[in-house]
C-alpha cells in the first residue's frame, strides 16, 4: 500500500496557465495536461505540488535502489530533491512517444 493511501489530500495542482504555450509547444492539449494533474496529484499525497522521492517510490510499490533512484533524478532535471509538474509531464511525454 503506497503512502497516499488511506491519506487525506492537502491540495490540488493547477497547472500554471503561463507555461501553457510550453504544453502547446509538445502538443499537449487541456485535456492532456489534465490528464497529467490527475496522476501527478496520484504522487504527490501532501499536496505540495511536488513529488518527492518516497512519495515517488511508495505510489509504485518500488524499493529505493540505484535504478529507481536514477529513474528519479533523470525526472528531476533541476536536481532539487523533488519533481514539479513540468518536470512530470516532459518526462512522461518523452517516455510515451
Amino acid at each position: 500500500m503506497g503512502i497516499c493511501q488511506g491519506s487525506e489530500k492537502v491540495g490540488t495542482l493547477y497547472y500554471n496557465l503561463a507555461d501553457e504555450e510550453y504544453y502547446e509547444s509538445f502538443g499537449l492539449t487541456h485535456k492532456d495536461l489534465n490528464g497529467f494533474a490527475s496522476t501527478f496529484n496520484k504522487f504527490d499525497c501532501d499536496g505540495d505540488n511536488s513529488i518527492k522521492l518516497v512519495e515517488f517510490l511508495s505510489d509504485l510499490r518500488l524499493p529505493l535502489n540505484q535504478m529507481t533512484l536514477k529513474v528519479f533524478n533523470l525526472m528531476d532535471s533541476a536536481q532539487n530533491n523533488h519533481i514539479s509538474f513540468k518536470e512530470f509531464v516532459i518526462f512522461s511525454w518523452y517516455f510515451s512517444l
